[in-house]
């Protein structure tokens, strides 16, 4: 645990910008009760500082939620430690789940990776925590450099336009919304709004670990970019701004385009001439909205079409009413028969 040095920044226009994002995101009608994900980390402690300033002002009820993975030994026990004393100290009732990566072995082997599996297994640890402490919402700390680095992993794979979907600010999760409210908050100001409060935190190894892509992205390839191209971060910020934006009409289409479709236990069966009718960009965004229907009982950020191949296989058959089976990843199986067009998961 250490305290972090960073460029200053002012505490309180942080604080308002989280308010105001929790106030912006948080479904109409539901109680403000809350779960916090905290792994101990700088980002997760902030955020578990900002939530207590709001409460009571704003929040009525909060738990703070940690996932122990065991995958760090003594490591991953201090973090533990640290969490739980801050809840105490912060009086916020402390909930922990723990999880044997040997688990994993019982999974669908679309999740048995280890990284996959981990995430598996602490979303449906903080979302049961969240059930149980009749808490409709749960936040996590996913920042500014997190989004970018995601758009940029999309990107490498091939995503086109439809990378910059990029981590969602909110998604719906078996009866719990998920709310993402630092999305626009980079981490040197989380590390230097801890600092103004001396507060410490952990700090994780695994995440100087070359071997995984996420810390190469952020460790190598954002540095160089960002010194040749100084506004690099921010330009890719407000693309995926831009990009949210201009979906929002798109969501539109695919409520109006579910009612003219079936719904079954395992997928959708989208009439043919529904989706025939729009352009392609609207095409894709239909899809890839449905797709994150199919699966969201299994990925925590929904599932994106972001491999080009198989989706501009798929927009053929579309486009020229032929019958035919596309295999995507996920196990998600898309099938043109007749008029329709259904989307079902090995798993359903």
């Amino acid at each position: 645990m250490m305290p972090q040095t960073s460029p200053p920044c002012s505490a309180p226009p942080l604080l308002e910008a989280f308010s105001s994002k929790v106030s912006e995101l948080w479904p109409g009608g539901l109680p403000r009760r809350a779960v916090l994900a905290v792994s101990g980390g700088a980002d997760s402690t902030a955020l578990t500082l900002l939530a207590k300033e709001c409460l009571p002002g704003w929040f009525e009820h909060l738990v703070v939620a940690h996932f122990n993975h065991h995958l760090r030994e003594k490591e991953a026990d201090s973090e533990a430690n640290f969490v739980r004393g801050l809840a105490v100290r912060f009086e916020i009732p402390f909930v922990q789940g723990d999880w044997s990566p040997h688990d994993r072995h019982t999974y669908h082997r679309v999740d048995r990776n280890l990284q996959a599996a981990a995430r598996k297994a602490r979303y449906s640890f903080l979302l049961e925590t969240a059930a149980i402490h009749k808490c409709p919402v749960l936040l996590t700390a996913h920042h500014a450099r997190d989004q970018i680095e995601t758009l940029l992993h999309n990107l490498a794979r091939g995503g086109k336009s439809g990378a910059f979907a990029g981590i969602r600010p909110q998604i719906d999760r078996e009866g719990i919304r998920v709310l993402r409210p630092l999305l626009w908050t980079f981490p040197e100001e989380l590390r230097s709004f801890l600092e103004d409060r001396d507060q410490t935190f952990c700090e994780d190894s695994s995440n100087a670990h070359p071997k995984y892509r996420r810390n190469w992205i952020r460790n190598e390839l954002l540095p160089k970019l960002s010194e040749s191209y100084p506004s690099f971060e921010g330009d890719l910020l407000r693309r995926w701004s831009q990009f949210r934006d201009e979906s929002l009409p798109n969501q539109t289409l695919f409520e109006k385009l579910k009612d003219l479709s079936l719904r079954r236990d395992s997928g959708w069966v989208i009439p043919l001439s529904g989706l025939r009718n729009l352009d392609t960009d609207k095409q894709v965004s239909c899809l890839r909205l449905f797709l994150r229907d199919v699966v969201k009982g299994q990925s925590p950020h929904g599932w994106d079409p972001i491999r080009q191949a198989p989706m501009e296989k798929l927009l053929e058959l579309i486009k020229r009413g032929k019958e035919g089976v596309v295999n995507l990843p996920g196990g998600i199986r898309v099938e043109l028969k007749g008029h329709g067009v259904t989307l079902r998961t090995g798993r359903g």
